[in-house]
């Protein structure tokens, strides 16, 4: 559906900061990009107003929402308490073969210090993590809440060390889950999630 593909389009450029926080959306500009007519264009600017991707301002369109510390507190928040949940539920399903995959892929991209590469995983692991579960509606909660912690990175995680040092961290979740060993993956994801929130509010220029 047109709908979708606008939703889906305008949703990707407020992730990745082609349309950074503050910026304006005229449903003209969104015409001009995607090529659709009026109707799918409103559908789906509803739908992110819904999802607080963006506001409506009047004659002028809409505007993309700003992030705020409450944001990145309640995000990393709900994705400390949940995301180790779902790792224990998917701890015994998880494929050998596709750990030791993304591993090497992950350790390849270090040793390359190809960072961008490397924040493209980021998302990939943390995913897979999820979709290990085969529980459709831990699925759905975790990408929502990974779409908008994926913002906060494209816009925020541009750091070389920290990058590097989040690849290690992964590296070493995925060590503790091929040694078998639950209560060192759930620690060591833990205490990535907490470095993870301490970095991007020490590293983002909140706007207020």
């Amino acid at each position: 559906m047109k709908k979708n593909i606008v939703y889906t389009g305008v949703k990707e450029k407020i992730i990745s900061g082609e349309y950074p926080p503050g910026s304006q959306i005229s449903e003209k500009e969104i015409i001009t990009d995607f090529h659709v007519s009026r109707t799918p264009i409103r559908e789906a600017l509803n739908l992110l107003e819904q999802e607080g991707w963006i506001n409506p301002v009047p004659r002028k369109g809409y505007e993309v929402t700003n992030i705020t510390f409450e944001e990145i507190k309640d995000l990393f928040q709900i994705r400390y308490e949940l995301e180790p949940v779902f790792l224990t539920i998917a701890f015994h399903f998880f494929e050998k073969e596709n750990l030791e995959e993304l591993k090497g892929r992950i350790a390849e991209l270090i040793d390359a210090e190809d960072c961008h590469a490397l924040r493209e995983v980021d998302t990939e692991f943390h995913l897979y993590l999820i979709k290990a579960t085969c529980n459709k509606f831990a699925t759905r909660i975790m990408e929502s809440i990974n779409d908008h912690i994926n913002r906060t990175r494209f816009l925020t995680f541009r750091d070389h060390e920290e990058t590097l040092n989040s690849g290690k961290e992964h590296i070493k979740i995925i060590d503790a889950i091929l040694e078998g060993d639950l209560e060192k993956a759930l620690a060591t994801l833990r205490a990535h999630i907490d470095r993870s929130q301490l970095y991007f509010i020490r590293h983002f220029n909140f706007k207020r």
